[in-house]
């Protein structure tokens, strides 16, 4: 938590506290005010930017600063771009698989689970409606991970 002090209407003093309990040595009489997030400020399409007293509220605050969202298609160009890799894995690790398993129905319906990933993940990918929320999707590692090792069995 952080404490300001102001004197003459700006910022002199900034003080970082571990705890609540040191705020009392930091009272307001003497100037300590308490950071403020402006009224509106919305993460999924802004950041703070610079700390300021705001006179009129008597609070310290930040200014709000717009992200540069980039634009919704081209984000999700981007995110299958980067499928693409992982796509291509698992089409060699599949490949693999028929050459050492040869036909086999077990094989046949784990490579159909793993079709139905690749096409849902592609369907998720273009449902988004919002940059912001898109650019927090990620293919997670243990995620594949735990797939490729459903495709080992027919590897030995």
């Amino acid at each position: 938590m952080k404490k300001f002090r102001i004197e003459n209407d700006k910022i002199t003093t900034v003080v970082t506290l571990k705890s609540l309990a040191g705020a009392k040595d930091y009272p307001y009489e003497d100037g300590w005010r308490n950071p403020v997030i402006p009224e509106g400020f919305n993460p999924e399409v802004n950041q703070l930017g610079e700390e300021y007293f705001d006179k009129e509220l008597d609070k310290v605050t930040w200014t709000v600063v717009p992200l540069n969202l980039p634009d919704l298609d081209e984000l999700k160009t981007q995110k299958l771009e980067e499928f693409d890799p992982i796509l291509n894995e698992f089409s060699l690790l599949v490949f693999r698989t028929k050459i050492v398993s040869g036909e086999n129905s077990e094989l046949d319906q784990m490579i159909n689970i793993i079709k139905q990933q690749k096409d849902k993940t592609v369907a998720d990918i273009n449902t988004f409606t919002n940059a912001s929320e898109l650019m927090k999707f990620s293919f997670k590692a243990e995620y594949i991970q735990a797939m490729k090792n459903r495709l080992k069995p027919f590897l030995l």
